[in-house]
């Protein structure tokens, strides 16, 4: 294995796993077992179900770059970015929105343009600028992504 280093100053190491179009970030406490594994070259696959049951099925392999279900064979990517540290995601802060199967995060993209959003106290996000596909406008006061067709709503929260 080549060397490597930790993420220059100023910025924070995060890394995602591709969502069929879009990059999703990973809880806190995996991004940071995810990092660790980077930073020690650590070869074993990181189980993701030391995390959360839900992802038992799921290792991450920093140096394969990909995400497997275990039970499947179902390959994802995955890819290591470094982030501002001024950036929403180094402090702390995901979005998420409810869908069938419970609160999901918003692509790092959204993530950030979002809290951008709250900071200048811009009340409404079209998600159509990220994705032509995403019919969505996020209203930030009232805590909902609306779908702009159909006027169906959805919870989101911070």
């Amino acid at each position: 294995m080549s060397s490597v280093s930790s993420a220059p100053a100023g910025t924070v190491p995060f890394w995602l796993w591709l969502d069929g179009r879009s990059w999703m970030p990973f809880w806190f406490d995996i991004n940071a077992a995810l990092e660790n594994a980077w930073l020690t070259q650590d070869p074993s696959p990181v189980a993701l179900g030391q995390f959360d049951s839900n992802l038992a099925q799921y290792t991450a392999d920093v140096w394969t770059s990909t995400q497997t279900n275990q039970t499947t064979g179902f390959m994802r990517p995955l890819r290591r970015i470094l982030l501002p540290a001024t950036s929403a995601l180094a402090h702390g802060i995901l979005w998420e929105y409810y869908s069938d199967q419970g609160f999901k995060f918003y692509p790092v993209d959204v993530n950030e343009a979002l809290e951008e959003a709250l900071k200048v106290n811009q009340h409404t996000v079209d998600l159509q600028q990220f994705d032509q596909r995403l019919s969505y406008v996020v209203n930030i006061p009232k805590r909902v992504q609306f779908n702009k067709y159909t006027r169906f709503q959805r919870s989101i929260q911070r």
